[in-house]
């Protein structure tokens, strides 16, 4: 069990690792991640600042984060995947998720755009 003691969710300054796409196993990058690829440190960190502002005039919202398309022509690439042996989400479950269920019932108990 990790010593969590603080539930600041800011990303300023903290370094969070990203994988490395340089590998052809790996899926491709998603529109989100392809806009801060070029932000990754040589010790394969990156600052939450610098990729908040890259990514925010690209995607205002979380939605539009989300990819529309199919990231791959080979493969169907999930959003989410079990370890369990639960079916995948895709991203087009997941966008849906947060507009139909999600953010109305959000919404209905008082929080809206800019609560955290």
């Amino acid at each position: 069990s990790g010593n969590n003691s603080s539930s600041n969710n800011s990303t300023d300054n903290k370094t969070h690792s990203v994988p490395s796409s340089n590998n052809n196993d790996n899926p491709p990058l998603s529109p989100l991640v392809s806009s801060c690829h070029h932000l990754l440190k040589p010790n394969g960190s990156i600052l939450g600042t610098e990729v908040a502002e890259t990514i925010l005039p690209l995607f205002p919202s979380f939605c539009s984060a989300i990819p529309t398309t199919t990231l791959s022509s080979t493969a169907v690439v999930p959003a989410l995947a079990s370890i369990d042996g639960r079916r995948p989400l895709s991203h087009h479950r997941v966008r849906d998720f947060i507009l139909s269920d999600f953010g109305p019932t959000l919404r209905s108990l008082g929080y809206g755009r800019g609560n955290r």
